[in-house]
């Protein structure tokens, strides 16, 4: 090309080893027998070779580019959705507060909020064009998932049972390291068929928690990669303050415990790329929190 153009060379070849050059013309190409014109036609043809790979690379190129503005702008509205589902919770705030003076228990106020969230969550990430995989909704490898959740649990599991332990120490009479019974009651005997019965709701939300904070989290992750931006704690901190807020109906300090616990679960999440390992692990840091060692309700 460039003997044909006569113009300095564009490419640069290296020799592996000794070998002889020469430099020529396109006069030097002899005109008898067609073989200048084949030579040209063979340029040509490589020519053309090269601008159909060029424009197949460009396409490609711009291709790529939509689906990544497609899938930004598909984090954005799942954003915003989250957003929305906050406002929600900020309004109806008001109503919980005069229903706790008629209800029994704050339990049926939180079980309604997390149902109306886990909805919405649902619906926003069935109508999202992010594929499952972000919000870490792939069950193929699922024994191992479950096994890693519970794995990242035992240490704290473990830091509960030294802490009551030490409170007990400094508190002698104040109760036993283990009690079941205080899932139910301070006072109350122990009633095994009702310690199961919340045993079992305390799982379904535990898992449906999770969900709402794998959807946001997921989303936010996703969000912060497409836009170029580093998510390593970013998505994990604003889906944990998310995760705190709702529980703000319940009290300011079960709040700031929830956002205590959600860094755990946050972190299996984000480590794990999995819903499943952090609800397992929510599920059994709770469990053994709750419903084994017993903390008061």
């Amino acid at each position: 090309m460039s003997a044909f153009e006569n113009r300095t060379a564009t490419a640069t070849v290296v020799a592996k080893s000794a070998v002889t050059t020469r430099t020529f013309t396109p006069d030097d190409i002899p005109e008898t027998g067609g073989i200048r014109s084949g030579v040209i036609s063979s340029l040509a043809s490589h020519l053309v070779s090269r601008l159909i790979k060029t424009n197949d690379h460009l396409q490609q190129k711009h291709d790529a580019e939509r689906a990544t503005q497609r899938q930004l702008l598909a984090s954005l509205m799942m954003v915003g959705r989250i957003l929305v589902t906050v406002s929600l919770y900020v309004f109806l705030l008001p109503i919980a507060n005069q229903l706790k003076d008629v209800l029994p228990s704050d339990s049926i106020i939180s079980f309604g909020f997390i149902i109306f969230l886990t909805g919405m969550t649902w619906a926003f990430q069935r109508g999202s064009a992010l594929p499952k995989t972000v919000y870490g909704l792939d069950f193929t490898n699922w024994a191992r998932q479950a096994w890693r959740g519970l794995l990242w649990s035992l240490p704290v599991m473990a830091a509960v049972v030294v802490i009551k332990w030490g409170w007990l120490q400094a508190h002698p009479g104040a109760g036993r390291l283990f009690e079941p019974e205080r899932a139910l009651a301070a006072n109350q005997s122990m009633q095994w068929g009702q310690w199961l019965l919340f045993l079992g709701i305390y799982a379904v939300l535990s898992f449906a928690q999770e969900y709402v904070r794998a959807v946001t989290q997921g989303g936010l992750a996703f969000f912060y990669r497409t836009a170029g931006q580093p998510d390593r704690w970013k998505a994990l901190l604003l889906a944990n303050i998310i995760f705190a807020i709702l529980h703000v109906h319940l009290s300011p300090v079960f709040a700031v415990l929830a956002f205590t616990g959600g860094l755990i679960w946050g972190w299996v999440f984000q480590r794990e790329r999995s819903y499943l390992a952090a609800a397992v692990s929510h599920l059994a840091v709770g469990t053994w929190v709750v419903f084994i060692v017993g903390v008061a309700y």
